[in-house]
């Protein structure tokens, strides 16, 4: 019984640069698993490898063929070719274009996407949220004054490459309404009224006073003058 070899890649990308692990799941010829013998070409300019399920990396993008040969005990051999295409390890570009309406800010992901499958992670300064959609709509606090804020926007790649962009926008400022309403108005006109009533009633409690003091100081005196006279 001659061996039926067959293999399968576990990798959903196959990546320059990355570690590529194959899985052995043909049949083993006579003596069975024990005694079979491997070999793997990559074809790549790299030395064979004789075990049962090799990892590899491959250093360039290309098309390769890969020869896997199996022994069995009786050194009867078969062997089987697969071809895979290796891409390019292409990093992400994080880049950050956004809109200022009034205060709110719509943030959006103008970037590369490195080898797909992107992730994306926001962190807005003063928000303890983190958000992780591809583009972001965020409402920002109300302020008399104009304010600076701080937007990081991480991606990251299905093989782990990652990019960061930070960007300062500045939030305008909304001037507080200084103008009283009418019945604010009528409100600090009566208190001004008020005001002006008591001051008077003051001013002319203190000139009665002293108008009292000169009356008794004349009554005084002529009440004096009279008992000297007698």
């Amino acid at each position: 019984m001659f061996p039926q070899p067959d293999f399968y890649i576990t990798n959903s990308l196959f990546i320059a640069g990355e570690e590529i692990k194959f899985r052995y799941n043909g049949t083993y010829g006579n003596g069975g698993s024990f005694y079979a013998r491997y070999q793997w070409e990559f074809n790549d300019g790299s030395p064979p490898s004789n075990t049962r399920e090799p990892t590899h990396i491959f250093s360039d993008p290309g098309d390769f063929s890969i020869n896997l040969t199996v022994k069995d005990v009786d050194n009867d051999s078969i062997s089987v070719i697969k071809t895979i295409t290796i891409i390019p390890d292409l990093n992400p570009n994080a880049i950050i274009n956004y809109t200022i309406n009034g205060t709110t800010v719509d943030f959006l992901f103008t970037g590369t996407e490195g080898n797909g499958n992107l992730s994306f992670a926001w962190s807005i300064e003063t928000f303890r949220t983190n958000y992780t959609s591809r583009n972001l709509s965020v409402s920002f606090r109300n302020s008399p004054y104009p304010r600076n804020y701080t937007a990081t926007l991480t991606v990251t790649d299905i093989d782990g490459d990652s990019d960061s962009v930070s960007v300062t926008i500045q939030i305008p400022g909304t001037p507080r309404d200084t103008t009283p309403d009418y019945i604010t108005s009528i409100l600090i006109t009566i208190s001004a009224i008020i005001l002006v009533i008591i001051a008077i009633i003051k001013v002319r409690g203190k000139k009665q006073v002293k108008r009292d003091k000169a009356i008794n100081k004349v009554s005084d005196k002529w009440d004096k003058d009279y008992l000297d006279s007698e």
